[in-house]
């Protein structure tokens, strides 16, 4: 769901937040980028097959802005993460996976001190492992983590903020570690919370992360991928094919329209992203329809703003977190207010 403004010119429509429905009559249509007018009417030949996973969503609390207990420490730079006693084991051994960066691994200590979970400059070289007091980030303990051993936090200070902080989480023992950000992304302009295919609002809760996609080739995510091409549709129309992803049979003109997307004109957003399992085949209960279509974890161009209801960061930061997930982990996109 990219930038509204940026997005207007392509298919002729704008999503437009609930305050500027006064005085207007104007449908609003959700999803993460509004798709193209189909080019004819013909009739469809794609194909569907659902993903494997799972996932869990509720609506949002609002809970009051939460302080960080008091901790004893020398170090000048203070963290957000809460500081218990620590002793540092080895390190435990990543999968190997494609990378750029040139940042070094953090190596373990051989000392009990104070310390917090620490942020490594990419997820495909993780720091040493840090044993603490099970840590739990408030979202994901709010929401839940499923069976996954790799999250994904998205915290919004508010229920109608259009930023948020993200993190990306191993699980060590019952508790935590932090392997990338914490980071700027953005949500919905409408804010968190309960979505639908009426508002821009990005879903609250627990989310599989099964497939990826995008204009250009596989960065090396080991999830599974596709590369878009002019046949390739994410559907926001009501009916059988609400919220999938349908391919048009060579030759063949689809009939989709918006608010369906056409993800290979979708760019920057869609040259690389992640689907969110909200209202998916994937989603306990399957696809409701109307609960909200084309949730993705996408390409946020700079100088744009909030978003149609995705979640969004910066390219070379997503293209070093879809490196870093392992579909054998489990991983999840856990999105709420703290």
């Amino acid at each position: 769901m990219p930038d509204l403004r940026a997005r207007a010119w392509h298919s002729g429509t704008v999503r437009i937040t609930r305050s500027a429905l006064i005085g207007l009559s104007v449908l609003v249509l959700a999803g993460c980028a509004t798709g193209a007018a189909a080019s004819s009417q013909a009739s469809y030949h794609g194909s569907y097959s659902p993903m494997g996973g799972s996932a869990t969503t509720m609506p949002v609390d609002v809970e009051p802005a939460s302080t960080v207990a008091p901790v004893t420490s020398s170090s000048a730079a203070a963290s957000a993460t809460p500081r218990t006693s620590v002793t540092r084991t080895p390190s435990l051994t990543h999968a190997p996976v494609a990378s750029t960066s040139s940042a070094a691994s953090r190596r373990p200590a051989s000392t009990t001190q104070t310390a917090t979970p620490r942020a490594a400059a990419n997820p495909s070289k993780a720091p040493a492992t840090v044993t603490t007091a099970a840590y739990v980030p408030k979202v994901a303990k709010k929401y839940g983590t499923g069976n996954a051993t790799q999250i994904v936090t998205v915290t919004a200070a508010s229920s109608r903020s259009t930023t948020a902080t993200l993190s990306a989480w191993k699980k060590v023992g019952s508790g935590w570690v932090r392997v990338y950000g914490p980071l700027k992304a953005w949500v919905g302009v409408d804010g968190v919370g309960k979505a639908s295919e009426y508002t821009s609002k990005t879903p609250a809760g627990s989310f599989t992360l099964t497939q990826a996609f995008g204009r250009l080739a596989n960065p090396g995510t080991r999830l599974s991928y596709f590369t878009t091409t002019p046949s390739d549709w994410w559907v926001g129309q009501s009916g059988k094919y609400y919220n999938t992803h349908q391919r048009c049979r060579a030759g063949q003109s689809c009939s989709w329209h918006s608010p369906s997307e056409h993800l290979y004109y979708e760019t920057p957003y869609y040259n690389y992203a992640a689907v969110i399992d909200y209202n998916t085949p994937n989603a306990p209960g399957g696809v409701k329809q109307h609960a909200g279509s084309a949730f993705f974890f996408h390409v946020h161009p700079s100088g744009t703003g909030g978003t149609g209801g995705c979640v969004a960061i910066a390219q070379s930061q997503l293209v070093k977190i879809l490196q870093w997930l392992n579909p054998a982990k489990h991983p999840r996109i856990v999105i709420g207010v703290a």
